[in-house]
């Protein structure tokens, strides 16, 4: 996880998203969505205690992501990103997901992540809970990881805000 300034000028940051973007179009064939939007069910409730159901994913943009996208999968000062094998269809944005999650502990980074527009939709606020649940299951195991937990349950409080007022989802 990012603690300190990855010092990335503005271009590095549009070469990332033209990569996502390229990505994000890839053809690939469909299989397991059921499997992300089980799991991100599941995960709001064990951790949130809210209750999504799979008409709350109806209207879901999927795209091609990496899966594992965090800093360590990263390089500069050109962008390359490494570590495919968990490549698959996911929701719009969980790349960008992934990334702010694993940025919480440098705000600077984590602010300019979390404005990106693709995490400002409905299918990125839903990349933003699989994501966090994510990360949510290895907190607690007495790692670096635990640092991320109050970051983490903030932000899901407010995405679920959000998608509640819009859906009606209970708490």
């Amino acid at each position: 996880m990012l603690r300190d300034d990855p010092r990335l000028t503005d271009s590095w940051w549009q070469e990332l998203g033209w990569s996502l973007a390229a990505l994000a179009t890839h053809p690939m064939q469909m299989h397991n969505e059921l499997g992300a939007v089980g799991s991100t069910i599941r995960g709001v409730h064990h951790h949130f205690g809210v209750e999504l159901s799979e008409e709350d994913f109806a209207d879901v943009t999927w795209t091609t992501a990496h899966a594992d996208l965090h800093w360590g999968n990263l390089r500069r000062p050109k962008v390359r990103i490494l570590d495919w094998e968990s490549w698959r269809p996911m929701f719009a944005g969980y790349d960008l997901a992934t990334l702010y999650c694993d940025s919480l502990l440098h705000p600077a980074t984590a602010r300019r992540i979390r404005e990106m527009p693709e995490l400002n939709t409905r299918s990125g606020h839903l990349a933003l809970l699989a994501a966090i649940c994510r990360y949510l299951r290895v907190v607690g195991e007495g790692s670096d990881w635990d640092l991320l937990e109050p970051h983490l349950r903030a932000e899901a409080a407010t995405v679920l805000s959000k998608l509640t007022r819009t859906n009606g989802a209970s708490q």
